[in-house]
């Protein structure tokens, strides 16, 4: 009888990592596509569980990851000189480059984000 060893199914694993909007979809996509063979990895947010399960389709298998983030992770800084625009400055702002910045409180989902989309 053939027996797949751990390592070769790994070879032949397909990653797929699904990010919902709020944790609550999340696991409800888990619920759904995992029919409770999943299980929980670290997160690096407390609100923010990260699910594993394998799910095959025709001819391939893949290892799901699903996970969620929570509404806008990033901020946009308008220059200090284009906060009060006006009929006279309006120009100026379709030729600004905005600064992105990682809101604070979303560093962690950030980090499953890299940690597990690799």
């Amino acid at each position: 009888m053939f027996r797949r060893t751990n390592y070769l199914l790994a070879e032949k694993l397909l990653k797929a990592l699904n990010v919902a909007e709020k944790p609550s979809v999340a696991k409800t996509i888990k619920d759904l596509l995992s029919e409770g063979n999943s299980k929980s990895l670290k997160s690096f947010s407390k609100y923010n569980p990260v699910f594993q399960f394998n799910q095959k389709t025709k001819d391939k298998e893949y290892e799901f990851l699903v996970t969620s983030i929570r509404g806008h992770m990033i901020d946009y800084k308008i220059p200090d000189n284009l906060k009060n625009w006006d009929m006279d400055t309006i120009r100026q702002i379709y030729d600004i480059t905005l600064e992105r910045n990682l809101m604070e409180d979303c560093k962690p989902l950030a980090k499953n984000l890299e940690t597990y989309g690799k």
